[in-house]
């Protein structure tokens, strides 16, 4: 069974309307666009992901899969980078280069096409150069490359998104989006006449509006790479710190897993790539013992939530990360509970001046000060955060507050701090 792979490897689009970078909302000429294209701070880290982690991910998952992947890339691509390509092919028989703009390039499904026969059918599947797709996603997609499901395309819906940045991976949360690009598989197969016949390649956010779609969102199946040099978060916001902080907030709205290691066994050496925080909040509550709440600065012990409990620090802190496991009520709202922090400034005095201080709101009562609200809801639930403070701003204690509607039942099963 043939399943192909596609990858534009930051071809060179510059009329492109499918992307921010290309369309003339952030860069108004051709050296300007082709200066963020090519950039070693944006091809490097992506380059890194996909040759290091995309692609020997999904050959390991392949099995008896006949898995091809095509690299398309253009001629003006710094030839450092081409290099790279190019011994990665060749030491990898299953990559296909594609090096459009030198009269060698051609069309996947062409491609495709040459490989079956009449009866026969392949799947395609598209990701982009800083996404992963899962360990298992070529077997879960094999099971629908049959010729029944010709003109058909498939979606796997559920998946992660986290942040990437120099530090590493952080942020990992749970992420739910039918018709995403990551993985999308369309099935393509040769009539008796031998013509190709198959789904139209529309936008992805429109497939279902001129294929039948199947959704498969029983496992998670990708892992969305979120950064501030991203095409989709061009114009955003100006530098990385900015760009990273609201990429945080994003995150940080959305659920995070209980624990890491399933994730961890979907995507063979992320572990590694994981930020120190990240990964002592990802396998804080892991069954196999390796990481656990013994080596957190601060335990938090199960109690029902009141009205507040407190979590003193060891030390005043300018950062730190917390995760909670709570069981809600079926009266609990979204935001039902809160972190209230406890501030200082370098000389130990207590900040209640109302100051902005980034990804942090301000409350009018003393008794809250600075906070963060808890994206609760009715069930058993995990929380984890990251706070980053100022230079000169330190934590000494945190709160975590019952906040309103007061009817609900909150209870903490167990908690942890790392400092």
């Amino acid at each position: 069974m043939l399943i192909l792979g596609h990858t534009r490897f930051s071809l060179y689009s510059p009329g492109s309307a499918a992307w921010k970078a290309t369309n003339g909302t952030k860069y108004r000429t051709e050296e300007e666009y082709l200066d963020y294209l090519y950039s070693d701070e944006r091809l490097g880290p992506r380059t890194d992901i996909f040759l290091g982690l995309t692609l020997p991910i999904l050959k390991r998952g392949a099995g008896d899969v006949d898995y091809r992947h095509i690299i398309s890339f253009s001629a003006s691509l710094p030839e450092a980078y081409k290099a790279r390509l190019r011994e990665f092919a060749d030491s990898n028989d299953f990559v296909v280069l594609d090096e459009q703009g030198t009269g060698e390039g051609f069309n996947p499904l062409t491609y495709g096409g040459r490989q079956i026969e009449p009866g026969e059918v392949f799947g395609l599947f598209r990701v982009d150069d800083d996404d992963l797709l899962s360990v298992r996603y070529l077997q879960k997609a094999s099971a629908y490359v049959v010729p029944e499901l010709t003109g058909f395309q498939v979606s796997f819906g559920a998946g992660f998104a986290g942040l990437w940045n120099r530090s590493g991976l952080s942020h990992v949360r749970k992420y739910y989006q039918p018709m995403n690009s990551m993985g999308l598989l369309s099935i393509f197969g040769k009539d008796s006449t031998g013509n190709l016949v198959g789904p139209s390649l529309v936008s992805h956010p429109l497939s279902d509006r001129s294929n039948p779609v199947v959704l498969d969102s029983r496992e998670p199946a990708y892992l969305q790479a979120r950064h501030a040099g991203q095409d989709s978060e061009v114009g955003k916001a100006s530098g990385e710190s900015a760009g990273d902080s609201a990429l945080k907030a994003e995150l940080d709205r959305l659920q995070a897993p209980e624990n890491l290691q399933e994730f961890c066994s979907l995507f063979p050496g992320v572990r590694d790539k994981l930020t120190r925080s990240e990964a002592q909040l990802g396998l804080v509550f892991a069954d196999d013992g390796e990481e656990s709440s013994s080596s957190a600065a601060v335990t938090i012990a199960a109690q029902e939530l009141k009205s507040k409990i407190d979590v003193p620090l060891p030390e005043p802190a300018n950062s730190f990360s917390v995760a909670v496991q709570l069981d809600c009520s079926p009266q609990t709202e979204h935001h039902n509970a809160l972190w209230s922090l406890k501030l200082v400034d370098a000389q130990g005095n207590p900040i209640t001046d109302g100051r902005e201080i980034d990804s942090l709101a301000h409350s009018a009562r003393d008794d809250i000060g600075y906070f963060r609200y808890m994206d609760t809801s009715a069930g058993t639930q995990t929380i984890k955060t990251h706070f980053v403070l100022p230079s000169d701003v330190r934590c000494v204690a945190i709160e975590i507050v019952h906040w309103y509607p007061m009817e609900s039942t909150i209870r903490v099963l167990k908690g942890s701090v790392f400092v």
